[in-house]
């Protein structure tokens, strides 16, 4: 721990008073003058004063712990800093404020406190941050440790530094098998050189040796060939609801709708990938930007910068009803949807994330439904706790999954307190079809 400023350790005052009242008192009996004895109190009085109000040197322990050290955007982290005398003199006042990032949004609880300690005793501090993208220090808490009174002062900065990684990437947040159930490699109807069995043929002159059944043709004598169900690799474009709705905080220190979206892109992007699957990335806003769909790595740190540059995704939205009016901001949708339908593949699946705040989010679903487009809508839920605003926002939200679900879409409800794997692993037990 290191010492920012002090007194004088070294120096005991009553040490140095001592000697100064024994030879005035000495005086006073040889002189036999009671005032001269009742000086020798004005330097034991002064030096008792000075070392009442004394600065002990301070010995402190000082530990931070975190409840989880690579959280999930917009995941609560708990923090606990624990400070322990662990000296042999009492500190009557310790003032102790922790460094929290500037970047991180305390969301409950207190990160500075101001306490005595005597010795072996400890205090602690908890409080909780809402996590957001990238690397974040925590740097040692400031600690001043002051006399009675006030007069005198030490200031200490501990030398315990955190640090907290929030990170989106497909390898560092593996998905289940849930995960990709609705999108993912297509299985053809003609038989081929594909993994999954489809059925068994006559031999035909030239077919491979290795397709050939042995094992019937040791039971039987009869030569026959395996056929296996063609798999093709899928084209899954993924549409992000940039509108002004998706972009507000329904509490302060949650993150929006917006970035859960690109937090569940960027993860179900990547697992796609993984599979040699083709993806793609549009937003939905007054202009359409759009990166073509492609396989391998590249395209994985393409979509990631993608959905990064501002000019893509926090600068685009649906201006809002109230602004330009339903006639206007109906035209301008049909015109986005029109532009991005014209780009994509007939058979690509489309992965709509989108809170659903707006019944213009259902829209855009049911429009790539009705042009034969195979949808999933994944929601992050966005709404505002339990106020009556939140309330209702929820029940409204409610309604718009279940008419999607009616249109036969499959959908996604992922809820801020829940895992995006635990979400799909829920929807899945519910999807038919």
């Amino acid at each position: 721990m290191t010492e920012g400023s002090g007194g004088e350790p070294g120096f005991d005052p009553l040490s140095a008073a001592v000697p100064a009242a024994l030879v005035v008192t000495a005086v006073g009996v040889a002189l036999g003058s009671v005032t001269v004895l009742l000086g020798a109190v004005v330097p034991l009085g002064y030096a008792a004063s000075a070392r009442l109000h004394a600065l002990p040197e301070p010995d402190l322990a000082v530990e931070r712990s975190v409840t989880e050290d690579r959280p999930r955007p917009g995941e609560a982290v708990a923090v606990t800093l624990s400070v322990a005398n662990v000296g042999e003199a009492a500190l009557p006042e310790v003032r102790i404020a922790d460094g929290v990032p500037d970047a991180l949004t305390v969301v409950d609880g207190d990160t500075a406190c101001c306490t005595s300690l005597r010795p072996g005793e400890e205090t602690t501090l908890t409080y909780t941050v809402r996590a957001r993208r990238g690397e974040f220090v925590f740097d040692g808490p400031t600690i001043t440790v002051r006399s009675v009174g006030g007069g005198r002062e030490r200031r200490l900065d501990a030398g315990v530094g955190t640090t907290v990684t929030c990170e989106t990437t497909a390898d560092a947040f593996p998905l289940t098998e849930a995960a990709t159930a609705a999108t993912g490699r297509i299985e053809t109807d003609a038989g081929g050189e594909g993994v999954t069995f489809a059925a068994t043929r006559p031999y035909r002159l030239g077919d491979p040796v290795g397709r050939v059944d042995w094992k019937r043709f040791a039971a039987t004598g009869e030569l026959t060939t395996v056929e296996f169900r063609e798999t093709r690799a899928a084209t899954v474009l993924f549409v992000v609801d940039t509108s002004a709705s998706a972009r507000t905080v329904p509490r302060p220190g949650d993150p929006t709708g917006l970035s859960l979206s690109t937090e569940a892109i960027t993860r179900l992007a990547g697992t796609l990938l993984d599979g040699r699957n083709h993806v793609g990335v549009a937003t939905l806003g007054n202009r359409t930007a759009y990166l073509p769909a492609a396989a391998g790595r590249e395209q994985a740190v393409a979509v990631e910068r993608f959905l990064a540059d501002g000019d893509a995704v926090d600068a685009v939205s649906l201006t809002t009803r109230a602004t330009l009016g339903d006639d206007a901001v109906d035209r301008a949708l049909d015109r986005a949807l029109a532009d991005l339908t014209e780009r994509i593949p007939p058979e690509t699946q489309v992965v709509f994330c989108s809170p659903l705040l707006t019944d213009d989010a259902v829209d855009v679903a049911e429009h790539f439904r009705a042009r034969d487009h195979s949808v999933l809508v994944v929601s992050p839920d966005a709404t505002a706790g339990a106020s009556t605003g939140g309330t209702l926002d929820r029940l409204d939200r409610d309604v718009r999954l279940r008419r999607l679900q009616r249109a036969g879409v499959r959908t996604v409800d992922w809820s801020r307190d829940d895992a995006l794997e635990a979400a799909f692993e829920r929807a899945a037990a519910g999807w038919s079809g």
